[in-house]
């Protein structure tokens, strides 16, 4: 595994980006549930992992995210 822009070889940053719609649409009576277009907005999530080189913070390496995700959880075990 290694930086594609710099050369950096060995560890490497694993970047986990998460994003959620959070509305605040809220029913007008408390026993009333909310329509289903604003039920569903609330529930759109989105991520992404990234492998990042901790020398040049660049993110095109000679490997994907997963296998640093892999590499990490061996070492753990």
């Amino acid at each position: 595994m290694s930086c594609n822009n710099c050369g950096h070889a060995g560890s490497f940053v694993l970047l986990v980006d998460l994003a959620a719609l959070v509305t605040l649409d809220a029913p007008a009576n408390s026993g009333e549930s909310p329509d289903a277009k604003s039920d569903d907005r609330c529930r759109r999530r989105e991520w992404s992992l990234t492998a990042q080189c901790p020398a040049c913070d660049s993110s095109v390496v000679a490997s994907t995210a997963t296998s640093v995700l892999s590499r990490a959880a061996a070492t753990r075990s």
